[in-house]
């Protein structure tokens, strides 16, 4: 079994620790000032003491502005967390971290997410200097040509200022050796595998990777060319890895010797792949929405994008609305101006309007729309446009105006109907008094015109067959009388009809003198009879008078 390696670099004099003190030329400033990518520096106590002009310019500060505060402080409350708690000692004790996500916020509180990788720089003694770190910006759907070299070059800087984890190979034994870094990336016990020589090696990547790694090491052996690959392991405990493997031959001792970094790139890949099906699912369900959705450019109003909806609802294809100023899609230039208006004036207040507007179709044919528009700022470059959210609401609109119509027609008939049952409630209620009238007349009729004379008759002498004429005449007037007794007062049948007859009398308004004259009676029999009278209705005593009491409280 070859000799485990030491951690020593090449030409590293004895007793320096690793982590490499930088040169007089590898001063953190300097080289923050040169890279072309989110980068800055911080001291053990977390505070910012460099960082690069893209840095400043992505977060949108001044350098007096960020320097001397906690690099912390310009994150998100969930990246801050999860840094103090976990990155942070994680990176003070082992000197390094690669691509830890984190969410970063910018002055005017817009989100950027970056991938950030960090090396520490100590001094010979071993004690912590400062860090460098870069962060590269994975907010868009594709990184520009510049961030993914900006981070090709601050790798390379960083792996020849800390380990990540380090293997060379002998081309004239075949001999290979690794750093501890390198087991724990391959996920083998160094007491368990040797890494013998880089032929069984090449057995760790997968199948389709391998032949690549195969070529690229016999070119840096017969031809000196370095590479730099991106390579996948075959899966261990059902988890893939992918890493980054990099090889660069040299001369040393008269050999040649091949001596390369690799790092476990598994996350980064993972979160290529993650935002990638996050556009896809984003492609398709733009594509797929009944909405018809526009990007517009807010200065030119050129139409930026559409999706197919687009299509459907105005009769137009894609290619023949991208590109264009929106006029075509309004019914005439006094609406289009109309509309920008509009959408200026929301715009002062919010990054929001909704309205409802016409529009005009390729046909010519117009219709009602729910519009909204949505001002948007990108995170990276600050670049607005508007997403307009275009809804047909004409069968709405048809709906509606049917509606209206039809209430209108229902509260015109039930007017009409409030109308006929009111005078149908005159008419009931008239029927009701003229039958009150009619009952009360014929009640009052009866028991003043007739009954009062029955009972004068029935105290003469009659022979028999009168008296049982009478008896007969008296039961049948009695028998009529039944269905009207109801509309009497249960005081007033009590009445004997003597009184009831001074009542109806009373009820008129006649004084004691003439009543006793019409019944043929003295004064005094007619005061008698009143006297009853109020007794039976218990206003004995009470300064009630007879006649108003009568003719407000007895109904017949």
């Amino acid at each position: 079994m070859n000799k485990k390696p030491s951690h020593k670099e090449p030409g590293q004099k004895k007793g320096a620790v690793t982590g490499h003190p930088p040169r007089s030329d590898d001063d953190p400033n300097n080289f923050l000032k040169t890279l072309p990518v989110m980068a800055h520096s911080i001291d053990k106590a977390w505070v910012i003491q460099d960082v690069s002009h893209i840095w400043l310019a992505k977060m949108g500060y001044e350098k007096d502005e960020v320097i001397g505060r906690k690099s912390i402080e310009f994150l998100t409350e969930k990246s801050r967390n999860y840094a103090q708690k976990v990155v942070l000692p994680i990176f003070f004790e082992k000197g390094t971290i690669e691509n830890v996500a984190y969410q970063f916020v910018t002055k005017d509180k817009h989100i950027i997410d970056v991938l950030m990788s960090a090396v520490s720089l100590r001094d010979r003694k071993g004690y912590f200097l400062r860090s460098i770190a870069i962060m590269t910006d994975v907010t868009e759907e594709k990184r520009s040509n510049d961030l993914l070299k900006a981070e090709k070059k601050f790798l390379k800087e960083a792996q020849a200022l800390t380990k990540v984890g380090g293997w060379a190979l002998c081309v004239q034994s075949g001999a290979v050796t690794w750093t501890d870094e390198v087991y724990q990336i391959y996920d083998v016990k160094p007491d368990e595998y040797c890494p013998g020589n880089m032929i069984r090696n090449m057995d760790i990547y997968s199948s389709k990777d391998r032949p690549k790694l195969k070529q690229a090491l016999q070119r840096a052996k017969n031809q000196g060319v370095p590479f730099d690959l991106e390579l996948s392991l075959i899966p261990s405990n059902d988890r893939q890895t992918w890493v980054r493997i990099i090889g660069k031959p040299e001369i040393k001792d008269g050999q040649v010797v091949i001596t390369g970094k690799i790092v476990d790139i598994t996350e980064r890949i993972l979160l290529k792949r993650k935002f990638k099906q996050a556009i896809t699912l984003f492609k398709n369900v733009y594509e797929s929405l009944d909405e018809a959705i526009f990007v517009v450019d807010p200065v030119t109003r050129l139409i930026i994008s559409c999706n197919t909806a687009a299509e459907m609802m105005f009769g137009y294809k894609k290619d023949e609305m991208i590109g264009r100023n929106t006029f075509f899609l309004h019914v005439n230039q006094e609406k289009y101006v109309e509309f920008g208006e509009k959408v200026n004036s929301a715009f002062r207040t919010k990054d929001l309007l909704k309205t409802e507007y016409v529009l005009k179709k390729k046909s010519g044919e117009t219709f009602f729309s729910c519009h909204t528009v949505k001002r948007h700022r990108k995170k990276v470059d600050n670049e607005v446009i508007h997403i307009s959210v275009i809804r047909d609401i004409t069968e709405r609109k048809k709906t509606i105006s049917a509606l209206e119509k039809k209430e209108a027609v229902l509260s015109l008939k039930s007017k009409e109907l409030e109308e006929m049952n009111s005078a149908l409630k005159v008419l009931l209620r008239r029927r009701d008094q003229e039958k009150k009238d009619l009952e009360e007349g014929f009640s009052e009729s009866i028991n003043s015109l007739i009954l009062p004379y029955l009972e004068q008759i029935k105290k003469t002498h009659l022979n028999d067959l009168q008296t049982e004429y009478f008896n007969i005449l008296e039961s049948n007037l009695k028998e009529i009388m039944i269905p009207y007794q109801h509309r009497l007062s249960g005081k007033l049948l009590n009445l004997t009809p003597a009184e009831t007859q001074v009542v109806n009398y009373v009820k008129q308004g006649l004084r004691t003198k003439q009543i006793s004259e019409i019944l043929n009676v003295s004064s005094r029999t007619v005061e008698f009879h009143r006297q009853n009278i109020r007794k039976k209705l218990c206003l004995k005593n009470r300064n009630i008078n007879l006649r108003t009491f009568l003719k407000n409280t007895l109904q017949y």
